[in-house]
């Protein structure tokens, strides 16, 4: 999963196998839909999408 987010410019993500959660970062706002775009390229489903705005 963190490849098909890390493939993608300007995007980061990173996965914790013990918690079981994954944290994405992105330069600039990305869709809810270009999130689960990017996930449906992958073996991994969505549970939950929270957004926090810096």
């Amino acid at each position: 999963m963190e490849n098909a987010f890390n493939s993608v410019d300007g995007i980061y993500a990173k996965v914790d196998l013990a918690s079981k959660t994954a944290k994405v970062y992105a330069k600039q706002p990305i869709s809810d839909e270009e999130v689960i775009n990017i996930l449906k390229s992958t073996s991994y489903t969505l549970i939950e999408l929270t957004e926090i705005k810096f």
